[in-house]
Parts: C-alpha cells; structure tokens; sequence
C-alpha cells in the first residue's frame, strides 16, 4: 500500500500546485466608480429605429456616459425627459444626441468624429443650471482627445480628412493633450498600445469616475467605424465596454488598429475621457470633488481617432 499512497500524495501535490498557480495569476480588473450606476442601452438596434433611422453608436454611447453621471453624481437634468426607469432612460437622450444640433448622426448610424466634442459639450451646456441645495450649478462637460507623448503640439501632422491633424479637433490642451503614454513605437517605427501602460492609466480614469470613449474596429477592416463606453480594465490584457446593440458587457483584447500581428475585430484607434465639471453661479468658482450624490467636479479627457465616421451599423445575418 506504500506506493498507491506516494502516487495519491503526487497527484494531491500537483493538483495543489496547478490551483496555485490558477489564483496567482487571476487579473486584477479595475471598473469605473459606482460601476453599478452605469447604465447599459441597447438603442443601435432596428427595434429602436425611429422614421427608417437608426439612432447610431455615438448617441447611444453618450447617452450611457450622461446617464452614468446622473446616477452618479446627483444632477437631474442631464438626460432628457422623459426619462422611464429601466433601459429606456436614456432613450430620448440618445435621439436629442442623434440630432443635427449634436453629434449630427446620419440615419444609417454613422456619425462624424469632430462631432463627438462640439455635440456632447454643447449638449450639456443646452440643458442649463440646476438648483441644489439653495445654490445654482452649472454643469459641463469636458471631451479631450489622448494621443502619445511624442506628438508635437505645434504641428502635429496630418491624415485623410483632417488639414491640419489634431489641431482640427481644436486648441491643444483644450480639445486634445499628448498625455497618453500607452502609445509606443516598435523598432520598425509601427505604433503600438503597451498593455501595461494602457492599464495604468485607464484603470486611474475609471478610478476617479472618467468614463472612457472608446473608437474601436468592428469589422476587422483595421480602421476604426464603432463607438463604445469602456467600464473596466484588467492586468491581462483585456478591455471591457458596453455594447451599443445588445446593452451586455463584452471585453476584447488591448490592442492598436495598426498592431502587426493583430489589429482586426475590437481593436483600438482612439481613446477618450469624458468628465463632468460644476460651477457655481454668480461666485464660489469650482465646486469641490465630491462623494456621490452630492455635487461634482470630476477631470476630464478623451481619446484619438482615425479620421472618417463612426459608427458602421451591424450587418444582419
């Protein structure tokens, strides 16, 4: 009986050893503040459409994020009325979004990207102050493009679409910042996103209440056509979003268009931080970061684009 006991304490020993290895390795996934308050909107869909147009990727996307900040952080009037409870509550948001005052969504979903900052800035400054507490607030919004630090803010270059690169989404600083340092170069000069980099510093956004917009390619044609919210980041290499068709949580692999070896299907061609800040009017200047359901002033971002529209709509079949 000496041997089956010495093989039954190896076999104990390995099976030990491999469930180590499972919990040591398990990622570390970091999500958004108060990530239950982020609502998911099936609304890029055709049960949605409204007189034969789609409502698009772009306002569905915005509607989540201002819906995230109304449950979030106390402001009432940041979605439009009416604002049922459940999936529909961002619904007459997204189509106010999808209107040619905003984000300019054509009727087959797609949407230009020098839109995104002009039309969901201005929204937010459309809906006007809100008195809490005895004190008027004025809400806005913040949407600034992320490109790699060795962007020259001067002059940053030029693509298809776009006279003068970056500087077309407006001033440096303002509507774009060369902050992103998950933007590399490899030997041969091809960009790349570093996995590591990417989840400090996403992880830090999602921290502190920053949603991320996402520019990511749905139809692994190595450009980006499809708008998401990211929610979550983990140590693995993995993004998480919700979709705009289905309102379910998906994750996808980190990674650049232009990855070789990669790219494809949920790969990522830009990157942006939306935030919400509030002043006081008539004095007080900002209002401080507060805890949820107070008032709030939370940093701001975004991300950087390929040049085009956004968003393809999803083929059937």
């Amino acid at each position: 009986m000496e041997r089956p006991r010495r093989y039954v304490g190896l076999a104990l020993s390995i099976v030990l050893l491999i469930a180590f290895s499972y919990g040591s390795a398990e990622a570390t996934t970091i999500e958004i503040k108060n990530f239950a308050d982020f609502p998911a909107y099936p609304y890029n869909t055709a049960a949605y459409m409204d007189s034969g147009a789609y409502v698009g990727c772009g306002p569905t996307t915005g509607a989540m994020i201002l819906g995230y900040f109304e449950n979030t952080y106390g402001p009432t009037n940041l979605l439009t009325d009416p604002t049922p409870a459940g999936v529909n509550q961002g619904l007459a948001t997204a189509w106010a979004l999808h209107s040619s005052t905003y984000l300019n969504t054509h009727p087959d979903g797609l949407g230009d990207i020098y839109d995104v900052r002009p039309g969901m800035e201005g929204y937010v400054a459309s809906r006007g102050p809100q008195v809490i507490g005895g004190q008027t607030v004025i809400y806005s919004l913040d949407v600034v493009i992320h490109v790699g630090p060795t962007y020259d803010a001067t002059h940053p270059g030029s693509w298809t679409g776009a006279p003068d690169g970056y500087n077309s989404y407006g001033p440096f600083g303002d509507a774009w910042t060369n902050d992103a340092t998950f933007y590399a170069q490899n030997a041969s000069g091809g960009w790349y996103i570093d996995d590591t980099a990417f989840y400090t510093q996403t992880s830090a956004w999602l921290s502190d209440g920053i949603p991320v917009w996402l520019t990511i390619d749905q139809d692994a044609a190595y450009g980006g056509d499809h708008w998401v919210p990211m929610v979550k980041v983990d140590d693995a290499g993995h993004y998480y979003y919700y979709d705009t068709y289905s309102g379910t949580l998906q994750s996808a692999n980190i990674a650049y268009v232009g990855e070789y070896g990669y790219g494809g299907t949920h790969a990522i061609s830009a990157v942006r931080t939306v935030s919400l800040g509030a002043v006081i009017s008539g004095g007080g200047g900002e209002v401080p970061v507060p805890e949820p359901s107070t008032l709030l002033l939370v940093g701001s971002g975004v991300a950087w684009l390929l040049a085009g529209r956004v968003c393809r709509r999803r083929r059937r079949g």
